[in-house]
């Protein structure tokens, strides 16, 4: 194989994997492809400062109506501290 079908080869390789890449991130991930595209999400954080006085705390925040639908991309901060989204 000479030099010219090698450097054919290694640019296919390369566009191949980039646009495998650009469309991972499209379809799975939710990130917007085109110029001006936009995608509506909530991302929550809270810091919550409190004194424990040895007893059990329970703290309640809000939630968007659109972010409880959704229920993707839940994470807990620490371990040990849960969290469960209730419906009204």
């Amino acid at each position: 194989m000479n030099a010219r079908w090698k450097l054919i080869v290694a640019v296919a390789l390369l566009v191949l994997s980039g646009g495998g890449v650009a469309t991972y991130k499209t379809l799975k991930l939710g990130v917007p492809f085109w110029k001006g595209e936009q995608v509506h999400d909530w991302q929550i954080e809270a810091r919550v400062s409190f004194l424990a006085t040895g007893r059990s705390v329970k703290a309640r925040l809000s939630l968007p109506a659109a972010a409880v639908e959704q229920m993707s991309g839940q994470e807990s901060g620490s371990l040990g501290y849960h969290y469960n989204i209730e419906r009204n």
